[in-house]
Order: C-alpha cells, then structure tokens, then sequence
C-alpha cells in the first residue's frame, strides 16, 4: 500500500511539473526580452533570457539566462548616458569576450533573414527556441557589412564598367576591405575607397544596409538570403532598417 501512496504522490508531482514547466514554455515574453550568444570558436548559438537584476539612477545590473540551460547565465553591468545619448557597460565575472559575440534577438533576426519585428512581438521560450535553430542553420553564411545601390553620376563622361544602377555589398578578407556586386553571374570589385571620396567621386551611392555602431552588443552580419529580402523590399519601396 505504501508504495502505491508513494507511486501515486510521485505520478501526481510528476504532473504537477511538467504543468508548471508547460506554462513557463508558454508564457509570451517581448522578442527585446532575449539576446543571442554565438561561441566564435564553434559557431554554436544560445539565446538568452533578460532579467533586471537591478536599475537604478541609469544603471542596470542584468542577469542573462540560458533558455536551455538555468544555471548557465551571464552578468553584465549598462550604464545609459542620457546627456550624450551614449550606453556603455561591460561584462562581469569571467566572460570570454574574444570567444564569444552577443547579439540582440531583433538585430540577429535582420541580419540573417531580412525581415524586421516589432520590439513588442510576443514570443514564448518555445517559440524562442525554434527561432534559435533558424539562426543556427544561418550563422555560418553571415558574413556581409553593408549593402549600397550605386550608379554613375550624370555627369560623369569618363570609361563606365556597367550601366545604370547595381547592388554591392562589402565584407572583410583578412585584413582587407572588399566592395563587391551582389548578383548571380560574374562578381564586379569596385575600389572600396570610393565610399569615403568627397565630390570627386565619379559614383552615386545610396547606403541600403550597413551593420550599425556597437553600443553593447556586437553586431551580427548579414546573409546572402537577408541581403536578397532587403533588396526585394528597398524595390518595392518598403522601409529597410539601417
């Protein structure tokens, strides 16, 4: 009889857990609830819950967790600077910053797929979960900076390489800076200078996409299957985010 007490206590707090554990997966969290960890050595993607541990006087004390793993969490302090509309802050305890890149949840989600969200886009830590496997299957292949759409001016009467207007997007190689035309025949280089040329500049270039300024998080590059998304929406006239 007692082990049948025992059998029954143990199968009812067996299904009291697992209900508990259900809500929790189910519960919606905001999609700038979650951050994204990638292991730079591995290529390996986690995604993280936030949790204010503290904030006060513009300084919060945030504790990231593991949506996979509870004991696996990172710390780390952010200081907002109003006056100067700057953020700084740094990481706590022993975080290996050249062994691991952060990301945040809404920026990674451009970079890789080309397609924006809503800060206030309910995601539940399963939904979150599945996303986390997208990401994964897409981290290997980013690995662009920016796009720009450029053409010659008018005015310009000198040699022409091609006409009318096209799609370059730049990336590193090694320590080298390349612009390149994003298309499916033949690559085209173009001197990645011209970028930063004054009046002289034979081109007219309009910046589509960049990979934007580092506040706290790093920044996550861009896939040739974002690049193509923001292409389609730039010429359909849809806002790109930049």
């Amino acid at each position: 009889m007692f082990s049948l007490k025992k059998t029954l206590f143990s199968n009812g707090l067996r299904v009291n857990i697992d209900a508990k554990k259900e809500q929790k997966e189910q519960k919606n969290y905001r999609c700038s609830d979650f951050i994204v960890r990638r292991n730079t050595k591995t290529n390996k993607i986690s995604v993280y819950h936030i949790e204010v541990a503290y904030n006060k006087d513009s300084i919060a004390f945030i504790k990231a967790v593991n949506i996979e793993k509870e004991n696996d969490i990172i710390w780390y302090r952010i200081e907002i600077l109003p006056a100067v509309r700057r953020i700084t802050g740094k990481y706590l305890d022993n975080y290996d910053m050249e062994e691991n890149e952060m990301y945040d949840f809404e920026d990674a989600w451009f970079k890789l797929f080309g397609n924006t969200w809503n800060s206030n886009t309910k995601l539940s830590k399963k939904d979150a979960l599945e996303i986390k496997e997208k990401f994964q299957k897409s981290i290997s292949e980013a690995k662009f900076d920016s796009l720009y759409k450029i053409k010659y001016k008018e005015q310009y009467v000198g040699k022409r390489e091609f006409e009318g207007s096209r799609y370059f997007i730049t990336y590193s190689k090694g320590k080298n800076h390349v612009l390149e035309s994003f298309d499916s025949g033949h690559p085209m280089y173009l001197d990645y200078g011209i970028l930063y040329y004054g009046e002289n500049n034979p081109f007219q270039i309009e910046e589509i996409a960049k990979l934007g300024k580092r506040r706290f998080f790093d920044k996550c590059r861009y896939t040739p299957k974002a690049i193509k998304q923001i292409i389609k929406n730039h010429e359909q006239g849809n806002q790109t985010r930049i």
